[in-house]
């Protein structure tokens, strides 16, 4: 009772804040292209008839050869943005994988599907760093995700997840014919429409390479089975490299007298993740073709390894976390093409239901078209949702980018132009740049917050307490396979 309490007040809180933000809207600017896309021309030329979005988890844009990485090679990442467009930032939207994805499939914000932290209660804190709990676990079931509107349009649609986290959640199959899963390291099964939900059942992600091994099985035996589908729409996400790293030969680094590093394990994961890519793309290319396909190859969030002090991924919105590599490839896009602008992985669905001559209300993301032949206005980048440690959000705009940590409420400034990796804080030097866009930052969630109050509101009347103990229950189990709690 006394948390029910306590939320209450929390929510009265906020929607006061939303109410003072809508009062001063007429005196302060909103960043248009943040609570208010953009409109860009629509794209009139050719659709494609196959979509494959492909996801590897946990990839950093700067460990690929092809965003300028020299200790080893990606071949496979190469070849495919030597044919395409690759954009040279492109961000996340989130520090972890449920967020992420959530905002990838809808054109949302974490912060308006729900999937973002609170606190943990008193008595559950690390002593160095505040603990996150999730609020909520699943993909709101009444929002549209690119999987509808393509399946709609008359696509088939299927996934391929070797991901925990997403394979036990409602709502993310929203939109799928099937769903296809690891059920164990010799198995690949579909997804029980009856249940609409699954536990994956392995719980070592040791064994990860194994299972994307079957998923591109699988995959490469869809597409078969399919041959004569005139419309074709596949999600493939594999797990490598997410940690443990642990590369098989002959990917395993070479070092001798010492132990290899986690930075080098990584890279000998990232390079078996690009032979996995290569399969992938193999497949598509031999049962599809080229004419008439768009392949989307973007990650969900990268990985630090002490660049600010951190490991893995989950506890900041630094570069190394929030910079991701996204390729688009199809005979409709030009071949080659580097796009520097800032890009946004909410961006992606509204490029694809451009390119397919589609229209789908209510994103927040615009589509990246007009960027890539050279127009179309700057994209301010608004990042949020942690899995550990105090919430943080991130700003990029104008080549700046600001950070704020609620943990003794901290903000940093960095000038991205001349310290593009985030080295040294100007938010004692740049005061008045530093008020600007914390005034941006600060309007931005107020008005994101709106909406979650609504999603807030809607689970706690949807759920009962038996469905919501379940809820917890999986989601528990699902941070558990990935190695974030014991």
């Amino acid at each position: 009772m006394r948390s029910q309490r306590a939320w209450i007040a929390i929510l009265f809180v906020l929607l006061a804040a939303a109410a003072v933000t809508q009062h001063r809207r007429s005196t302060l600017r909103e960043p248009s292209s943040i609570l208010q896309p953009p409109s860009t021309t629509r794209y009139r030329g050719p659709h494609p008839n196959s979509v494959f979005v492909i996801l590897i988890d946990t990839v950093r844009a700067d460990r690929l050869s092809c965003y300028g990485y020299r200790a080893h090679e990606t071949p496979n990442a190469d070849r495919l943005a030597a044919g395409g467009v690759r954009f040279d930032n492109a961000w996340s939207t989130a520090s972890w994988t449920r967020p992420s994805v959530g905002a990838i499939f809808t054109s949302l914000y974490p912060t308006q599907l729900g999937l973002v932290e609170r606190p943990a209660p008193a008595g559950k804190h690390w002593a160095v760093r505040e603990r996150r709990e999730q609020l909520s676990v699943d993909l709101p079931e009444d929002e549209t995700t690119l999987a509808e509107v393509l399946h709609r349009a008359g696509f088939t649609t299927a996934a391929f997840v070797n991901q925990p986290a997403l394979n036990n959640q409602q709502g993310f199959q929203q939109g799928f014919d099937d769903w296809y899963y690891p059920s164990s390291m010799d198995e690949v099964r579909r997804l029980d429409p009856s249940t609409a939900t699954t536990v994956q059942s392995w719980l070592s992600i040791e064994y990860a390479n194994r299972a994307d091994a079957l998923l591109a099985d699988a995959f490469d035996r869809w597409l078969a089975d399919h041959a004569g589908d005139s419309r074709l729409f596949g999600y493939v996400h594999f797990l490598t490299p997410h940690r443990p790293y642990l590369p098989k030969p002959p990917y395993a680094p070479q070092v001798t007298g010492r132990k290899p590093t986690d930075s080098e394990l990584y890279d000998g994961e990232v390079r078996m993740a690009d032979a996995l890519l290569g399969r992938v793309l193999d497949s598509i290319e031999q049962r599809r073709g080229e004419d008439g396909t768009l392949i989307v190859f973007v990650s969900d969030h990268g990985e630090e390894f002490k660049d600010h002090g951190m490991m893995e991924h989950g506890h900041s919105l630094h570069r190394e976390v929030t910079r991701v590599p996204l390729i688009m490839r199809s005979p409709l896009l030009p071949a080659g093409k580097v796009v520097h602008a800032p890009v946004r992985n909410i961006d992606i669905m509204p490029t694809i239901v451009d390119l397919a001559g589609l229209k789908c209300g209510g994103m927040m993301g615009v589509s990246t078209l007009s960027l890539i032949h050279g127009g179309g206005p700057e994209l301010p980048v608004y990042s949020e949702a942690m899995l550990y440690g105090s919430t943080e959000r991130s700003l990029i705009s104008g080549g700046y980018k600001l950070m704020y940590d609620a943990q003794g409420v901290h903000w940093r400034l960095f000038d991205l132009r001349n310290d593009p990796l985030e080295l040294h804080d100007l938010s004692n030097e740049e005061l008045e740049r530093l008020q600007e866009l914390r005034q941006e930052l600060q309007r931005a969630h107020l008005a994101l917050n709106r909406g979650y109050l609504h999603r807030l509101e809607h689970y706690e009347h949807r759920l009962s307490p038996e469905q919501r103990k379940e809820n917890e229950k999986r989601a528990k189990e699902a941070l558990k396979a990935l190695g974030y709690i014991d």
